[in-house]
């Protein structure tokens, strides 16, 4: 079975060296903010390398060849102001190979990019090669302070973001633009032989992943960040070349300028440049701060730059459990601020969010007193308000540890059908619901009704995992004649979990129904599922010691 890891790092599978150890330390990374994360983060995959391989192979076999992924599902994700951006989820094996394809392009094609991107670049120095790009934490101060300056200068700044950046690429013209840029490279004929080899099987997959026709890339992927960056080089270099002291992040710009009037300028410039590679502004995000400009108008684009943020940070980096402890006023009042504001999605919540959670894990946070109630309160407030910080909102109740009374308000909440709109947001609460193995007749009901209506929807696998967690397993029996291979990896990798708990007569039923991607999914899972018997994996819990080493990047 090894000689199929060492057969794909030969590069004959794919026409590129894959070195899948690698390729899977790099994945593991990017699935950690997955806006439908795994449950068990795909662990009993990622345990068995070679399983992995030979699922790939057998699906070359099938393909005649060439791996040409499997068909997105759309999946709609709530954005703020009643808006809606897309998520193009794929299964585990097409996500392998997109990040193949870009572990092997990024070392490759990142110094051909502008010194003046500051997103998503290749980290050639790290010590752990886990770590596919540069610190994003890091990388993020770097642009607050290289634009911050303007502040300090008395010169303005120019603001402005890609208007639905992702979903606007176009396929045809980012395969152009690789392939430009693999001309330049500092590669052999047979280095560059294999980067075309790359870039024809992106070119393939994209083509059952776009959003529509020829435009869309997944979001919320590293690799996607990437290939943004390929895909604006041209622009970042003739905005230099026009000698405008420019920054960009992902599909954040920002300009430093002298004068309110080349400030302007430079944002019309900006907009003629981006529709050459069919792109826009988003005209509600765009902006001049001027040297008397309001400290919120200016704290609101720079969260490093908030009082209580700065705070924090300075005490944490003391490494005292005291001074740690001392941290929870300034964390609470982050967190109640912007949960009172619906200004969930701010760098500063989720950053608060993320030290609440590793001090309560470290125990230096109390789950039962009357702070801990009161955020408890202002988290279930906010589902109905801001539904586009669910998963934040969820991690928040998770860490609390709600008690029933909170689990019936969330319970209250999924059966009010005509107030629950958002399938992503119900699939994290039922998911949450899980967490907690919260039953009720009330949520059986319910649990059954969606599932029979409709198994395929995002809500329906969080059901199919509470449904496993509290052993209700009659509407998974009633479905097993309804199993489709056409269903959704996740949906259908969730309802197998829950079926590894019928009887063997009725997991029969399945024979011949399962597809490649998913064979042995109920045995080789159970294996990494909670101590409790839960399809989820369990929560990591840091030391004092690695709390501050362990912070989490919350750019």
């Amino acid at each position: 079975m090894q000689d199929g890891l060492e057969l794909f790092q030969t590069g004959q599978v794919f026409g590129f060296p894959v070195d899948v150890n690698l390729v899977m330390r790099h994945l593991q990374q990017d699935m950690r903010d997955d806006w439908y994360a795994d449950t068990l983060r795909y662990t009993d995959i990622f345990a068995d390398q070679n399983y992995a391989a030979q699922v790939l192979l057998r699906c070359l076999n099938e393909w005649g060849g060439l791996y040409v992924g499997d068909k997105r599902v759309l999946r709609g994700i709530p954005k703020k102001a009643y808006a809606e951006r897309y998520s193009l989820e794929t299964d585990f094996f097409d996500r392998f190979v997109y990040q193949a394809v870009c572990t092997f392009l990024i070392p490759k094609l990142d110094p051909l990019l502008s010194h003046r991107v500051l997103s998503y670049r290749y980290n050639r120095d790290s010590l752990d090669p886990k770590y596919l790009f540069r610190s994003k934490i890091g990388k993020w101060l770097d642009y607050e302070g290289l634009t911050y300056r303007f502040r300090k200068e008395g010169s303005y700044l120019a603001v402005t973001d890609v208007g639905n950046f992702f979903e606007n690429v176009s396929s045809k013209h980012l395969i152009t633009e690789i392939r430009t840029l693999a001309q330049r490279s500092d590669c052999d004929g047979y280095e560059k032989g294999q980067i075309l080899a790359a870039t024809r099987m992106l070119e393939e997959l994209l083509k059952n992943w776009s959003f529509s026709g020829e435009f869309g890339l997944p979001q919320n992927r590293d690799c996607s960040s990437f290939l943004s960056n390929i895909l604006l080089s041209s622009f970042d270099f003739e905005m230099q070349e026009q000698g405008y002291d420019y920054y960009r992040y992902v599909d954040d710009i920002r300009i430093v300028c002298s004068s309110e009037s080349e400030a302007r300028k430079a944002i019309q410039t900006s907009i003629g440049l981006l529709r050459e590679v069919g792109m826009n502004i988003n005209a509600q995000k765009t902006n001049v701060l001027s040297p008397t400009s309001s400290d919120a108008d200016v704290q609101e684009l720079f969260p490093s730059q908030n009082p209580l943020v700065l705070a924090i940070d300075n005490m944490w980096r003391s490494k005292s459990r005291r001074v740690f402890i001392r941290s929870v006023e300034y964390i609470i009042q982050i967190i109640q601020t912007a949960l009172t504001a619906g200004d969930t999605q701010s760098r500063s919540f989720r950053f608060a969010v993320n030290r609440l959670s590793q001090l309560i894990d470290a125990g230096l946070f109390d789950v039962a007193g009357e702070e801990a109630d009161q955020l408890l309160t202002y988290a279930i407030s906010a589902l109905g308000s801001d539904a586009v910080s669910t998963d934040q909102l969820c991690r928040l109740l998770l860490v609390l540890q709600p008690s029933d009374v909170v689990l019936i308000e969330i319970q209250n909440f999924l059966t009010n059908r005509s107030a629950c709109i958002h399938d992503w947001q119900n699939h994290h609460l039922w998911i949450l619901l899980a967490s907690t193995k919260f039953d009720s007749e009330i949520l059986h009901e319910l649990a059954l009704k969606i599932v029979s209506a409709d198994p395929t929807s995002g809500e329906s696998s969080g059901v199919f995992i509470w449904l496993q967690s509290v052993g209700n397993l009659g509407p998974i029996d009633l479905l097993l004649e309804n199993y489709s291979n056409l269903w959704p990896f996740q949906n259908q990798r969730y309802f197998l979990f829950a079926a590894s708990g019928l009887s063997a007569d009725r997991q029969k039923i399945l024979r011949g129904k399962i597809p490649e991607k998913l064979l042995g999914t109920m045995k080789r899972a159970r294996k990494k599922y909670r101590a409790d018997g839960v399809a989820i994996v369990e929560r990591e819990r840091p030391s004092f010691s690695a709390l501050y080493e362990d912070i989490k990047d919350y750019s």
